[in-house]
């Protein structure tokens, strides 16, 4: 009795391995999507660098101390 038990409890989870896998797959593709820039906004950015000065901030208090300090 106790080995049926066990071969089903190892049928269950290689069953939810494989949806995992699945999922997880799915979940990538999805992302890679989300983070394509299309190529209309990659023109529109192009000319924001050519019209504007942009600053990086290491940290929100480096952002937040250059904002204050204007």
């Amino acid at each position: 009795m106790s080995s049926r038990i066990l071969v089903k409890i190892q049928k269950d989870l290689e069953f939810i391995k494989t949806k995992l896998i699945v999922i997880d797959n799915e979940i990538e593709d999805i992302s890679n999507d989300l983070h394509e820039v299309r190529p209309e906004y990659i023109k529109k950015i192009k000319t924001l660098d050519n019209k504007g000065k942009f600053s990086s901030f290491s940290s929100v208090d480096e952002l937040r101390n250059e904002i204050e300090h204007v």
